[in-house]
């Protein structure tokens, strides 16, 4: 499945010949006798210089971990990342408290204890995005992955990881996750997974989208080199932002189909508790970063236009800001107010994104419904329209209404 020897294998032999562009799968004899050998050598089998890590000047992967109020979950993530197969001077896990008031800050301890490649910083609280930047700040591996404390990953998944990531020197690597409600693992043969290397950092997927930052393995050197971090203001959608910052430097990046990730879905975490007033004023902001991202100057990485992908970001942010107003805001003036200072700022009207205009197997049939009805909010008297019939929808919205207070005060 990748086309170098894996007896040979170290971390500074990177082939340098490779065909960049859509992988090319090979025969399926090749892939068979491929996979025969791998699973006869044990899998990705690397040499004692890359296990030891005698030959890197830096680590190859730091797991960051933000952590708050997680004494029911932070073991199991602790365990599923030390539960590997490589060597646990390859990486790092670095765990970072935001101010714990429960347990949490002693299992932490506990954990670092015993084992000499956890690092522990307690700090107080001041949310996960300022979490993330901190424990980036103290990241050193090649790679960086963020991972939640309430989620985990793939048991002996890091050997695989790191084979397929060096192969393709891939700035950027993406993998399957699960979206689940309670603990549950899959076994995993890491052979039948042929990896798919790409020019770019936009490929996605066959499958799905994938929005999280955790599914990803991110170069620390762009992230280092482009002073990309979270931005503290933004508190929905702010992986998506990294992640935006970050793609059009990406000059190659691996996919793999493998299940690696597993993303439990909370009633009670950050990301389910919205506040529709912040939740506008975050996606207003988005929109204006998207804007003067859009400015800037990029490498044209896969033959892609960054310049217009920026745009049509920009305007899915308006888009999403227009769809709270629509379902949340019973005030009118605000409203008004509202669309005034867009239209001030030029980002109203926005951009109509006509690629979301589509039945998509990707998402969900009532997600393309949303799209449809919102995406032609861009006109005034057809915004006003929606407004008006989503009154009903309003009035039986109690939890999470629009508080004008949120957003102004996040500006």
């Amino acid at each position: 499945c990748c086309d170098c020897d894996y007896d040979s294998f170290t971390l500074f032999d990177i082939p340098q010949n490779r065909v960049y562009g859509i992988y090319q799968k090979p025969n399926d004899e090749k892939i068979e006798n491929r996979q025969k050998s791998v699973e006869s050598e044990g899998r990705f089998e690397m040499t004692e210089n890359l296990q030891k890590n005698e030959m890197a000047d830096n680590l190859l992967l730091s797991i960051i971990i933000p952590v708050y109020n997680l004494q029911e979950y932070i073991a199991r993530c602790l365990d599923s990342c030390l539960n590997q197969d490589i060597d646990s001077s390859m990486y790092e896990i670095i765990c970072v408290d935001d101010g714990s008031t429960d347990n949490t800050y002693q299992i932490l301890d506990e954990y670092k204890s015993k084992y000499h490649n956890i690092k522990v910083l307690h700090k107080t609280n001041e949310g996960v995005v300022k979490t993330r930047n901190a424990g980036l700040s103290l990241a050193s591996g090649k790679y960086v992955w963020f991972v939640d404390g309430d989620d985990w990953i793939q048991q002996n998944c890091l050997k695989y990881l790191t084979y397929i990531a060096l192969d393709g020197n891939s700035d950027m690597l993406l993998f399957r996750e699960k979206r689940v409600k309670e603990y549950c693992t899959e076994d995993v043969n890491f052979a039948e997974y042929t990896p798919q290397y790409f020019e770019g950092g936009y490929a996605t997927a066959n499958d799905h989208y994938v929005t999280g930052s955790g599914f990803f393995w991110f170069s620390k050197r762009i992230i280092d080199e482009n002073n990309i971090s979270f931005r503290p203001d933004v508190y929905y959608s702010d992986d998506t932002l990294f992640m935006a910052k970050f793609k059009p430097h990406v000059k190659r990046m691996c996919i793999t189909n493998a299940l690696i990730y597993y993303y439990l879905q909370r009633s009670d975490s950050v990301s389910h508790a919205v506040k529709a007033g912040l939740h506008c004023s975050c996606m207003y902001k988005l929109a204006k970063e998207y804007r003067e991202l859009g400015k800037g100057k990029y490498e044209n990485y896969g033959g892609e236009d960054v310049s217009k992908r920026f745009r049509r970001s920009q305007g899915r942010a308006m888009q999403s800001c227009i769809r709270d107003l629509c379902f949340y805001c019973n005030d009118k003036e605000f409203v008004k107010s509202f669309l005034r200072r867009a239209k001030g700022e030029k980002l109203y009207p926005f951009v109509i994104d006509f690629k979301q205009f589509r039945l998509d197997k990707k998402q969900s049939l009532k997600l393309d419904m949303i799209n449809w009805f919102f995406g032609f909010t861009s006109f005034r008297p057809y915004f006003w329209m929606c407004w008006h019939l989503m009154r009903p929808v309003r009035k039986k919205i109690k939890q999470g209404n629009f508080n004008e207070e949120d957003f102004n005060d996040n500006f």
